[in-house]
Parts: C-alpha cells; structure tokens; sequence
C-alpha cells in the first residue's frame, strides 16, 4: 500500500464517520459529543529525494507495529539506497525496534534518530546479533 493510499484510506473513514454522525437522529435527553479537532494522525510518512537515487522515508509522529508493513512495502519498492528520517518521530513502539534492527543490518540508514531510539535499536541490535552494545549516543 503507497502512502497516498494509506492517507486516503484514513479521510475516506473519517468523511464516513461524519457522515454517519450527521445523520443520527438525536431525540431528546441524548448526548452526542463530536470533536471539533480532528483526530491526530498517528504516522505519516514523507518519500523524498537524496543524492544520487537515493530515498529518503521521513516518518513522522508515532510509529506502531501495524505501520511495520507499510514500511517494508515502501522499501521493497525501492531500487537505490535507503534512509529512514526519525527527526519528526514522537514515539515508537517496542515492536518496531526489532524491524529497525533487520532495516539497519540491511544497509538502511536510520537518521536523525532520538537518543532514546539510538540506544534501543542498539541494545535490540546486541541481542538479536550477540554483540556486545555499542554506546549509541
């Protein structure tokens, strides 16, 4: 799934919701609370353009397992090198960090990783390879 049609899938459901919403029928002594801010996004993901064909998948927000496949489906599709952005990334998930481990013996570069990530890839690293951690920050 590209991340167009993931974004699309996710306004597609909230345009349904509302309208949904709209058409409840509220009759009296009923409460109906609709949220005025939208729902926040939890992973966006940015393809962008490096030097000399490379990619660069910039990830924003929090990153869950269930956004896992979507990733590797983005990376399969790649031909050229590959980097990981995490300079906009709140939270990641424990699942996550054995998926960076494998993109990161793959050859993907992680960037901009937060410290707290930088030590958990590393500590994930040492026990999925039997190597010693190497301080990551």
């Amino acid at each position: 799934m590209t991340v167009r049609m993931f974004l699309f899938n996710r306004l597609r459901v909230a345009l349904s919701l509302l309208s949904v919403i709209a058409d409840l029928d509220v009759g009296a002594g009923t409460a109906l609370v609709v949220l005025e801010e939208p729902i926040p996004m939890t992973c966006k993901i940015e393809r962008l353009f490096g030097a000399e064909n490379s990619v660069v998948f910039r990830l924003c927000g929090r990153v869950q397992v269930e956004h896992v496949s979507t990733i590797s489906d983005l990376i399969l599709g790649e031909t050229g090198a590959i980097a990981l952005d995490f300079e906009e990334v709140t939270l990641v998930d424990r699942d996550v960090i054995s998926f960076l481990v494998v993109c990161e013996l793959k050859g993907i570069e992680l960037r901009n990783s937060p410290a707290f990530l930088q030590e958990w890839v590393a500590q994930e690293k040492a026990r999925l390879t039997g190597e010693p951690p190497i301080n990551a920050t």
